[in-house]
């Protein structure tokens, strides 16, 4: 979410409200390729890793844009939009990739 966006709904909330959001950071473009076996691919690849570095991808499969979150932004973000108090947290980590282990 940008901060504009933020910002508007930030001013409907009241006060000692808890707002919670999720964002999909850069780096799930690098974890997705290598789950569902695209990783090799060199396009895919490419793709995976340009949304590493700047954020901004466009699915060689799939043909959609997205913009993925550094995960140092998102805090700044909604600070600048006016939520007080920003704290983060992960949810998922590289393990996923592993799936259910069969255990």
């Amino acid at each position: 979410m940008r901060a504009s966006r933020a910002r508007t709904r930030s001013s409907s909330w009241a006060p000692f409200t808890t707002f919670r959001t999720a964002t999909i950071n850069r780096y799930a473009a690098v974890h997705d390729t290598i789950h569902v076996g695209h990783y090799l691919q060199e396009r895919e690849r490419e793709a995976a890793h340009a949304a590493a570095t700047d954020g901004i991808t466009l699915s060689p499969g799939r043909g959609f844009p997205a913009y993925f979150h550094d995960p140092d932004e998102v805090p700044g973000e909604f600070a600048d939009a006016g939520f007080p108090d920003v704290e983060r947290y992960g949810l998922e980590g590289a393990f996923w990739l592993y799936g259910d282990g069969g255990g």
